[in-house]
């Protein structure tokens, strides 16, 4: 449905008044029409025309109210057709773009009456920014104290100190103390076991040694150490 004061005499599709071709400087092959129709039901007030000062197209809107703000810049070859039809410039266009859905997808994101007006996407924006200003507070905050608990790990590891940093516990973590189980070391009984083996609790220095044959005379390969 038509809105605007500058809008179409008919409500009829025609390609003519969706795309405009005065001059064409660079040649550039108009969309097709497919595409013009899909423009026309997305928004009938947007107007494509191919630029005259570089090799890209221009779509604009049809202005709802008075005359667009552009006459300061009328020297201009694109302004002066801005001005001429009362348009306001929405964005350029490359010439190799794929005129279909995705393009007129971009333009919904980008449009800013579709978040109702300019005030409301500023709205927008700004709690954006204020969304990633505290995430990033937040990361620093974090690396901070992961940062200070190593540090001062660290120092209490170097002075031969303990301490409790306090940390938060993980999810379904046991509370309760651990249970004092006392389960006995194995200590095998049979006959050549060997203080070094078993772990005995007495020292070296009371350990005797023999050799594995009755000789008398200590053996290098052959010497254990026992209890």
């Amino acid at each position: 449905m038509l809105h605007s004061l500058n809008a179409l005499p008919q409500t009829d599709f025609d390609p003519r008044w969706n795309y405009i071709v005065e001059e064409n400087p660079f040649g550039l092959t108009g969309p097709p029409r497919s595409f013009l129709h899909e423009m026309w039901t997305f928004d009938p007030c947007l107007v494509l025309f191919p630029s005259r000062e570089e090799a890209v197209y221009r779509l604009a809107r049809r202005v709802e109210h008075g005359q667009p703000l552009l006459t300061f810049l009328a020297s201009r070859p694109d302004t002066k057709m801005f001005v001429k039809h009362r348009l306001v410039p929405v964005t350029s266009v490359v010439p190799f773009a794929h005129w279909g859905p995705v393009l007129l997808h971009d333009l919904a994101v980008r449009d800013v009456r579709r978040v109702g007006g300019y005030r409301r996407a500023a709205d927008i924006l700004d709690d954006q920014d204020d969304a990633a200003e505290a995430t990033y507070r937040a990361y620093v905050a974090d690396q901070a104290m992961i940062r200070a608990r190593d540090s001062w790990r660290g120092q209490k590891w170097t002075r031969g100190e303990t301490v409790d940093l306090g940390g938060r516990k993980a999810h379904h973590a046991r509370t309760d103390p651990a249970r004092k189980t006392f389960r006995p070391a194995y200590r095998p009984t049979g006959a050549g076991a060997g203080a070094l083996f078993v772990g005995r609790d007495l020292p070296l220095q009371q350990a005797t040694p023999f050799v594995d044959r009755d000789t008398g005379v200590p053996q290098r390969a052959g010497l254990i150490v026992a209890a």
